[in-house]
């Protein structure tokens, strides 16, 4: 007969045969030939819970996310000249103030748990105020996409400039 005993953590620490170990623990518990062949191939795969030998399927690996990076997010912004440019041109300069107040908290803070919404909205009226002539060419939004991208941003900027929750799907 086999036996298999288990750790104060309930995972597999040992097997036995009766026929060639004489000192086996009263814990052990007695499992049959085919349940020794299938507990010994991978024994890290199994748990003792409630009496009873189950399969423990890994745990999957959480995903570290990077923090948003603010001030790389604003020293890469204010450097900008096509940036630089859409602050210049927006006819709306109390929704740039805000907007960019709003920036440099969050780089002063670097807060995680901040509003988005609201920074889309300041994002949005600086660009709606931008008349259509001088409206962000494609080129501009790229660079807007890049420096968001390296700075961990959870939103992006649409082929119009406007700025939305980023889409991780």
């Amino acid at each position: 007969m086999y036996y298999v005993s288990f750790d104060e953590n309930n995972q597999i620490n040992g097997f036995f045969n009766d026929q060639i170990n004489s000192l086996i623990p009263d814990s052990a518990i007695q499992i049959s030939d085919d349940k020794w062949r299938e507990l010994s191939s991978n024994p890290e795969q199994y748990l003792l819970q409630d009496g009873q030998i189950i399969l423990s399927l890994p745990q999957p690996q959480s995903t570290i996310t990077p923090q948003i990076n603010w001030a790389e997010f604003n020293r890469n912004m204010q450097s900008n000249a096509a940036y630089n440019q859409f602050i210049s041109d927006a006819v709306d300069k109390d929704a740039v103030r805000r907007l960019e107040t709003l920036a440099i908290t969050l780089g002063v803070t670097n807060r995680q748990d901040f509003n988005l919404d609201d920074l889309i909205l300041l994002w949005n009226m600086v660009l709606a105020s931008i008349p259509t002539e001088n409206q962000p060419l494609a080129f501009a939004i790229s660079e807007w996409n890049q420096i968001a991208n390296q700075s961990y941003m959870p939103f992006e900027f649409g082929t119009d400039g406007s700025m939305a929750i980023r889409d991780n799907s």
